[in-house]
């Protein structure tokens, strides 16, 4: 009991500090539908390809772009997201669904994984982000707390993170919102090295 509390005090510190699972805050309106009551169909196939997001909501621009095409998650790819959190489970990741809150923490030590936190109207985009957080972490096996201070592994991992959310998106079709993560991503270098980098 105590370490899940400590483990939640310690995620609330990590999420105001920029990281591999960052402050990805969202909007507090919920975004749960497809934009323009698209089916999923028309958007796992891009169905809306030449996407305006210059009225979007800032706070949701910022940290889940995604959600403004695709909606959230489980309303288009509820199996894809059911696999991504049994295998972190799996891992021993604990997977936290909470409003306005997408992150991925460290463990506290070295070679324990950590938690990753998702807003429940998060996209499967933003699900695919903070996936690949985990499988970062998993791959230094377990890097604990530390890595929070090693500004190159934060770097390299925000960029392996947006790299699957661009992927996703360029398959898609959807190029407004790949140039949108485009922009979250420098905007997390800033958030990691300051402007001097």
């Amino acid at each position: 009991m105590f370490k899940k509390l400590f483990l939640t005090t310690i995620l609330i510190v990590v999420s105001s500090v920029s990281f591999a699972g960052v402050d990805d805050s969202v909007s507090s309106q919920p975004l749960g539908e497809p934009l323009d009551g698209l089916s999923c169909q028309e958007i796992t196939s891009g169905g809306a390809k030449n996407i305006n997001l210059s009225n979007a909501d800032p706070k949701l621009l910022a940290s889940d772009p995604s959600r403004i095409v695709m909606g959230r998650a489980s309303t288009c790819y509820s199996n894809e997201i059911s696999l991504l959190q049994s295998n972190l489970e799996d891992l021993g990741i604990e997977v936290i669904v909470r409003s306005d809150a997408m992150s991925y923490a460290p463990g506290l030590r070295a070679g324990e994984p950590g938690q990753m936190v998702i807003d429940p109207d998060a996209s499967y985009s933003a699900w695919l982000h903070e996936y690949q957080h985990a499988m970062d972490d998993k791959a230094i096996g377990w890097g604990g707390m530390r890595t929070l201070g090693d500004s190159d592994l934060r770097w390299q991992w925000e960029q392996n993170a947006y790299e699957e959310e661009m992927k996703l998106m360029n398959s898609l079709g959807y190029q407004s919102v790949v140039e949108q993560l485009q922009r979250n991503l420098e905007a997390e270098k800033l958030k990691i090295y300051g402007e001097t980098h």
